[in-house]
């Protein structure tokens, strides 16, 4: 009898240094272990490492690329935030020049196609097949049909998402029949009930032996008992404070038992010495991590910062109104003490995206729609219960990922203005309350 491992990892948003998170020495250091061990373990991931702190963001993921070349990472499904910065970067990534930051693993997008040919664009692979154990593993990689929505418009305009399910049905199939294919895992960048329930009801042409999740950064793992071996489903949480473990038993080249399970990584105590060395090259990067900007006033949750970010908003761009996502604010930052220190750091943490402020005129017949949208906070001085006089204009200040989404009214406006990055903005207005209060209070 065989066994064969899987590690995965999901939603580390460059996570790199600890921070309430193991970071990726300890995190190196388990794998590394591992694969030590066992050569033929597989390692990959599910989507959205790069985007989430300073260091990732001033590397333009390359820290994290290069610290998943040195653990051995053997494949990486795209996830939404991996567009943040544009196609531009994840080709680089995949462009076969080591100068560029090239990644030693595939990225990969099964429902990732060109918007003009409806081909894979050349920085993804579909599939990829990896050979353990005497036995073919093919690996598809699939991302939410609708996240093309949570990105900024600008950064996904050459490509489209397709539906997941059929792209996972097309290369099962082709992966079994035509390459021989024992084992397929699928590496999914979504997650929802009902997504999880058609993997299990496929058919026996297009099965799958294993799913891993990602994006909402939920935790589970689940052996789904559809068939006569168990079908494992896992995630795990975010920023690398679990791996998942997939274990399949193996007998005449046949899966005969499946279990999943997550490892707790805050515990791992070790780190790795070659990690280590990786981020002390980064060191000029890191001036700007531990820059103290003065210390919490009083304790802060996501909801409340959310609610001061879009009242400074409006204040300071004498908008009528302002409103932003909810989103915006990350919950990674929260909550935050009373008396705790802010660092640059914990703010972009607060606002790591590079989103810009956008001023534009409405009609109060357009402004309506976005009343009742379940993803936008208005500043405070807006009541829903106010008529909103659909002739009358209205000046907003929002961000550019709202004004871009075709189905929001924002393109129907006039006057518009593109102004400072909204995490400038956040962190000019943090130094003013800590100048003018001794900290910063909401």
């Amino acid at each position: 009898m065989k066994e064969i491992i899987i590690y995965s990892l999901n939603d580390f948003h460059g996570a790199l240094l600890p921070h309430n998170t193991p970071g990726i020495s300890k995190i190196g250091a388990f794998l590394l272990s591992e694969k030590k061990q066992n050569p033929e373990i597989l390692i990959i991931s599910s989507g959205d490492m790069f985007q989430g702190t300073l260091l990732s963001s001033l590397t333009r993921g390359r820290a994290v690329v290069e610290a998943m070349n040195l653990i051995g990472f053997d494949a990486m499904t795209v996830g939404n935030h991996e567009f943040d910065w544009g196609t531009e970067i994840l080709t680089c990534f995949q462009n076969g020049i080591e100068s560029d930051g090239e990644a030693n693993f595939p990225f990969l997008g099964a429902n990732i196609v060109l918007k003009e040919s409806l081909k894979t664009p050349e920085w993804l692979t579909p599939y990829t097949i990896f050979k353990r154990e005497n036995l073919k593993i093919g690996v598809i990689g699939v991302i939410g049909q609708n996240f093309r929505e949570s990105i900024l418009a600008s950064k996904v305009k050459d490509v489209l998402f397709t539906d997941e399910m059929e792209a996972i049905k097309k290369y099962s199939r082709l992966l079994r029949s035509e390459h021989g294919c024992q084992i397929i895992i699928v590496l999914a960048h979504t997650d929802s009930f009902l997504f999880n329930q058609k993997i299990t009801e496929l058919d026996e042409d297009s099965r799958v032996d294993a799913l891993i999740n990602g994006h909402t950064h939920r935790y589970y793992a689940a052996e789904i008992r559809s068939g006569k071996v168990p079908l494992p489903i896992i995630q795990s949480g975010n920023c690398g404070r679990y791996i998942g473990k997939i274990s399949f038993k193996i007998d005449q080249n046949i899966i005969i038992d499946a279990e999943a399970e997550n490892i707790d990584m805050i515990k791992c105590g070790r780190e790795s010495p070659e990690i280590n060395q990786l981020l002390r090259t980064y060191q000029e990067e890191f001036r700007n991590l531990d820059e103290i900007i003065g210390f919490v006033g009083e304790a802060i949750t996501k909801e409340q910062a959310i609610t001061w970010a879009v009242d400074a908003l409006r204040a300071a761009t004498g908008a009528k109104l302002a409103l932003i996502n909810f989103g915006a604010i990350r919950s990674e930052a929260f909550p935050m003490s009373s008396e705790s220190l802010i660092t640059y750091d914990s703010l972009f943490r607060m606002m790591p995206f590079e989103d810009r402020i956008v001023l534009i005129t409405l009609r109060g017949k357009d402004l309506l729609p976005l009343i009742d949208a379940p993803d936008i906070k208005f500043s405070s001085n807006f009541n829903p219960s106010e008529s909103i006089f659909k002739e009358e204009d209205y000046r907003i200040a929002t961000l550019d990922y709202l004004y871009e989404k075709e189905n929001y009214p924002f393109l129907a406006g006039r006057d518009l203005e593109r102004t400072d990055l909204f995490r400038d903005f956040l962190y000019q207005e943090v130094l003013r309350s800590v100048a003018e209060k001794g900290n910063w209070k909401l």
